[in-house]
């Protein structure tokens, strides 16, 4: 079992056997803000629907994880990202707030979830009030 897997927020950069990301069409890729992880990042304008990114990763074996995440920090960012984890079953495991107004181009500790064997994922909600932009750019599981 790999001691870390980097889900990168394009998946030219990810090993697909591993980690993957999947979004929508109404995320736009850009490189615009400096300190992001890999070759891009994705942003979405918050929403009253979820529209997630979801991060996806494979454990062979149920464990306990610690998740990260990397962003770029910008006065236009939500002071609220939501995101959530889900086993491999689907049952949320856990759930973690960030700031991305501040904080960027490192990784933040979200928080430490048991996950099941199989594909686990950590999803990176739109949801929020106001007129900000929620950053998916890398999930790191440890």
């Amino acid at each position: 079992m790999p001691t870390e897997i980097l889900i990168d927020s394009s998946n030219t950069n990810n090993d697909q056997d591993l980690g993957w990301v999947a979004m929508s069409d109404q995320w736009t890729v850009t490189s615009a803000t400096a300190g992001f992880h890999g070759t891009s990042y994705a942003f979405g304008s918050t929403t009253a629907g979820s529209d997630p990114a979801t991060f996806w990763f494979h454990l062979p074996q149920a464990t306990t994880r610690t998740i990260d995440a990397w962003w770029t920090a910008g006065t236009n960012r939500t002071t609220a990202a939501s995101f959530t984890a889900f086993d491999a079953s689907g049952a949320q495991v856990g759930t973690a707030s960030a700031d991305q107004t501040k904080n960027g181009k490192q990784w933040k500790t979200l928080g430490t979830f048991q996950f099941s064997a199989g594909w686990n994922k950590i999803q990176l909600s739109r949801t929020n009030l106001g007129s900000k932009v929620v950053i998916a750019d890398g999930i790191r599981v440890r």
